[in-house]
């Protein structure tokens, strides 16, 4: 750099700026990376009669440095600076650049939930590189052109723009980039509940990224047909308890245990476990208990030997789900609240809010019974039988039949707690059957809690 700068060359001066910030991109400082691009902004912007390539490279530098921005996920600094490089190169006549920051403007404004914004952008820079020729360019903006369809639900047009995408690097025979576009339309098709054409696009792009030698990739794609097949086995009805499942749930069982096995052959103990839970997830819909919760336990161990746990906290939220859904509530709850655990210690909200609202299913008397307490109960009863009984003072423990309530005095003291705690049975025969005060409000106490908890699971 110092050389170039005592000889005056701008040129060598930049080729020096652009490779130190790639350098402190790289090593993921990107405040550095930041500070030396405001520092070669300022000294291009110091040049009093800048040339075409001064102003080119000024423009570059803006798009570096919204890069960085979308990066760090500052949106607001993103698409201030990025518009700087637009008006730029705008100025300058030179559109396919131009494009190229309007694609990074378009993610911009996409995480903002600008989506008007963001579909302007997107699609002006795919009109810019189909116009110009440029197809590589035409199928990065496309790409982004796809998010923003996505954004706004337009599930065809998004499906259109995605295919181009693929058709585009495909032409220019850039198989990378026709992977990753194959995997977007995967993507598209999930969102659009076409489970059949997303397992199909999954399977291409698997294929592709298994030609580009990208393992890691080729197992995604792999578990996102087991996802695919998954959801269609849901969309074409869950399985009733006690009978098989069809056609669709043994290709999604096949599907899902072809993953693991392409996940255990990268040893990503990450992919293994995701690709359990794909396993599991088939074999709890389908109430096959022994075989989920096996599969539940080896992705459990996988995340505890390589410190998981978020994977282990969604592999217990998936054994708590297998026990409420076979009706063993008190088996769920241990799981449940080790997975609540795990999610708080995480700060997760969305699995927190998930294995909440589970758990809540599974016992749901905690939160939704607002009856009277058991002491409160206690009193009532107690008073009543005192009341009939014609006495002062009565130990719970007490038999009230010994304690002088004779048989039309027990009548008249079941019709009244009847009345007094409705949504509890209470027999004719209750002081036979719950000899003492204390046996009764325990009966009832119970009783409204199991009416309360009913109640909730009913949504009422």
């Amino acid at each position: 750099m110092g050389q170039f700068q005592r000889k005056g060359d701008r040129k060598g001066q930049a080729a020096c700026w652009d490779a130190l910030i790639a350098v402190n991109i790289a090593k993921d400082d990107h405040s550095e990376a930041l500070r030396m691009a405001t520092s070669g902004l300022q000294f291009i912007r110091d040049i009093k009669e800048p040339s075409t390539d001064d102003r080119r490279w000024e423009a570059g530098m803006c798009h570096t440095m919204a890069n960085i921005y979308l990066s760090d996920e500052q949106y607001g600094k993103c698409n201030q600076v990025a518009q700087t490089g637009v008006s730029i190169l705008k100025e300058l006549g030179m559109q396919e650049d131009m494009a190229m920051v309007l694609v990074t403007q378009s993610n911009s404004s996409l995480a903002m939930k600008e989506n008007r914004d963001a579909l302007k952008q997107a699609t002006d820079a795919r009109n810019i590189c189909r116009n110009c020729g440029n197809r590589g360019g035409e199928a990065i903006a496309s790409i982004a052109l796809t998010g923003a369809h996505c954004s706004r639900f337009d599930m065809v047009k998004a499906v259109n723009s995605a295919t181009d995408a693929v058709q585009l690097f495909n032409s220019e025979k850039n198989k990378k980039g026709e992977a990753d576009a194959t995997f977007l339309l995967a993507q598209v098709h999930m969102m659009a509940e076409d489970f059949a054409k997303a397992q199909a696009s999954a399977a291409k792009a698997k294929t592709l990224y298994k030609e580009c030698g990208f393992a890691k990739d080729e197992v995604n794609m792999s578990l996102m047909m087991a996802q695919a097949c998954f959801f269609a086995g849901i969309k074409e009805g869950a399985p009733e308890k006690g009978s098989k499942g069809g056609p669709a749930w043994d290709k999604a069982l096949q599907v899902a245990k072809d993953g693991v096995a392409l996940a255990k052959k990268s040893k990503d103990d990450d992919l293994i476990s995701k690709g359990l839970s794909f396993v599991a997830q088939v074999h709890v819909m389908n109430y096959q208990v022994d075989e989920a919760r096996n599969v539940i336990d080896e992705g459990i161990a996988v995340c505890t030997k390589s410190g998981y746990e978020l994977g282990e906290a969604y592999h217990r939220t998936l054994m708590t789900q297998m026990y409420f859904m076979n009706d063993k509530h008190d088996s769920a709850k241990d799981p449940g609240n080790k997975a609540l655990a795990i999610f708080k210690k995480l700060g997760d909200a969305p699995g927190e809010a998930l294995i909440n609202e589970l758990l809540k299913f599974i016992d749901p008397g905690e939160e939704e019974y607002q009856g009277p307490s058991e002491e409160m109960l206690a009193a009532t009863v107690m008073d009543v039988a005192l009341s009939l009984i014609g006495s002062e003072s009565l130990a719970g423990d007490t038999p009230l039949m010994d304690a002088g309530l004779d048989s039309l005095a027990s009548v008249e003291f079941q019709n009244t707690l009847a009345k007094e705690f409705t949504g509890v049975t209470l027999p004719s025969t209750l002081v036979f059957d719950f000899p003492t005060p204390k046996m009764i409000t325990e009966h009832i106490y119970n009783g409204l809690r199991e009416s309360a908890k009913r109640k909730a699971l009913q949504g009422k």
